[in-house]
C-alpha cells in the first residue's frame, strides 16, 4: 500500500523501497507479481534503464502466466 501512495505522488526513490520490501518479504506471494512490475516502472522512471529491464526479465521468469509478465513482455519487447 505505501508503495503504490507514493507512485502516485510520483515519489519513485520511495516507492521503490517498499515494492523491493514486498520482494524481500512475500517473494513468492500473490502480489509479488505486481510488486516486481511497479519495481521496474520505478527503475524506467528514475532513468535506471538496464535495472528495468533486468526487473521485467526476472518478472517474465518467475511469474511467466501473470498479467504483469505480459505487461512487462510488451514494455521490454519480448515475444511469448
Amino acid at each position: 500500500g505505501a508503495g503504490e501512495c507514493f507512485f502516485a505522488q510520483a515519489m519513485f526513490d520511495s516507492a521503490l523501497v517498499e515494492y523491493a520490501r514486498v520482494g524481500v518479504r512475500w517473494g513468492t506471494g500473490d502480489r509479488a507479481p505486481a510488486s516486481l512490475y511497479k519495481l521496474g516502472l520505478c527503475e524506467e522512471r528514475l532513468g535506471r534503464t538496464a535495472e528495468s529491464r533486468k526487473t521485467f526479465e526476472d518478472l517474465v521468469k518467475r511469474f511467466p502466466q501473470s498479467g504483469e509478465a505480459q505487461l512487462a513482455r510488451d514494455r521490454i519487447g519480448l515475444k511469448r
